[in-house]
């Protein structure tokens, strides 16, 4: 991303092929990415933990499981959500190891009769924990994991998320109108979902200490 007098430029590349776009403003809201919004000068996110997940098949599980403990998911919790009959994701958040914990988690439930050998394929998604010190610059906001609005406690983010890109909205509206698409301007949507969720996100970050 090159954040220009006049415009924004991005640049993305798919199955090897490089394609350019321009605009008047870019929303970053691309998942937990530190390398992305740390080249724009935006700081860090300073903790995260990883999910891990995997579909399974299961045996006569109908209703969503929680699994927590220190063997299982150490300091966070694993799921077991029927997706529909005879199928399910299997899940859990880790910091450390969670492709470890969930291999032993499966060989736990296939030995209980709960499910069958999960598939082939596990997929891990870092989650933050923190926020990103700074979620607005010139032309540009961050909204979502990109910006760490995520609940420290269940690693949920669909309603931070759709808040905080409402918040976001409604400042770019007001920024579009005025023509002013500087930092300065845009600073308005951090004041904002810092006044409705930034409380929330720091006593949840306390809890999970």
């Amino acid at each position: 991303i090159e954040v220009r007098q006049d415009r924004v430029v991005v640049e993305v590349v798919r199955h090897k092929e490089k394609k350019g776009f321009s605009a008047k403003v870019v929303v970053i809201a691309s998942g937990f990415n530190p390398g992305l919004v740390g080249s724009l000068g935006l700081g860090r996110i300073s903790d995260f933990a990883t999910g891990a997940q995997t579909e399974v098949t299961t045996k006569g599980i109908d209703e969503v499981e929680v699994y927590t403990g220190r063997e299982i998911a150490p300091g966070f919790f694993a799921w077991l959500v029927p997706t529909s009959p005879n199928r399910a994701r299997l899940g859990l958040l880790s910091r450390n190891r969670p492709r470890l914990y969930l291999n032993r988690l499966v060989s736990s439930l296939v030995a209980q009769g709960k499910i069958n050998q999960a598939g082939e394929e596990l997929k891990c998604r870092r989650i933050p924990l923190r926020t990103l010190p700074r979620t607005y610059g010139d032309r540009l906001v961050v909204v979502g994991d990109a910006a760490g609005q995520v609940k420290p406690t269940t690693g949920g983010g669909i309603y931070y998320g759709l808040l905080s890109a409402r918040l976001a909205a409604q400042s770019l509206h007001r920024a579009l109108v005025k023509n002013d698409l500087s930092a300065r301007s845009l600073a308005s949507y951090q004041r904002g979902w810092q006044e409705k969720l930034g409380q929330d996100i720091r006593l949840g970050y306390l809890a999970r200490k």
